[in-house]
């Protein structure tokens, strides 16, 4: 059915090369058309990528209003293959969003915070970034027994594939102040 395939896009079980997953992060804002009504047509017209599409929409919108894009910062250390694996994982979940990426080993003024590490490694980092941070610190991955930990040292969210993208992203764009579709004035 439509909802089972609209749940598994948002969850990127399934993807939408470009637009759930694999982002050209260089294009902030979709290309695609409406195509044109059939007559007569019984079936509805809902595309999947819908709900990425508005998303991406809403993060342009807010950068025309303000002169930018959101900074999104992949905060990368210890362990190599974890890091970069994370990273990757990040750069694509939060580039299907418009968001402007970097990554980095060091702090730099950015919007989101996101550590990208290894499970054993993110107590100590969140506790050395999280007190000198001006945004808020997410953790790239779902270190279940370190999750209390975490939160307490001021990490603010985790994405993991068992993250829902459409609903991380509409939440974290509502916490960073950007309005609404309606209510972007361009």
């Amino acid at each position: 059915s439509r909802g089972v395939k609209a749940k598994a896009i948002a969850s990127r079980r399934r993807n939408l090369v470009g637009v759930n997953n694999y982002p050209n992060v260089q294009e902030k804002t979709s290309t695609v058309r409406e195509p044109a009504p059939l007559h007569g047509n019984r079936f509805s017209s809902v595309r999947l990528a819908e709900p990425f599409e508005a998303i991406r929409a809403r993060t342009a919108a807010y950068a025309q209003q303000t002169g930018r894009y959101p900074v999104v910062l992949l905060l990368k250390r210890g362990d190599v293959k974890m890091k970069m694996a994370r990273a990757n994982f990040c750069m694509n979940f939060f580039g299907c969003a418009g968001f402007d990426i970097v990554e980095s080993e060091e702090m730099v003024d950015a919007d989101l915070i996101i550590l990208c590490s290894s499970d054993p490694e993110y107590v100590t980092f969140a506790q050395d970034v999280c007190p000198k941070a001006k945004a808020p610190v997410l953790v790239a991955g779902n270190p279940k027994e370190q999750i209390a930990a975490l939160e307490a040292a001021g990490v603010q969210d985790f994405v993991h594939v068992l993250s829902n993208a459409v609903d991380t992203l509409t939440r974290w764009q509502d916490k960073l102040g950007m309005p609404q579709s309606k209510e972007v004035r361009a």
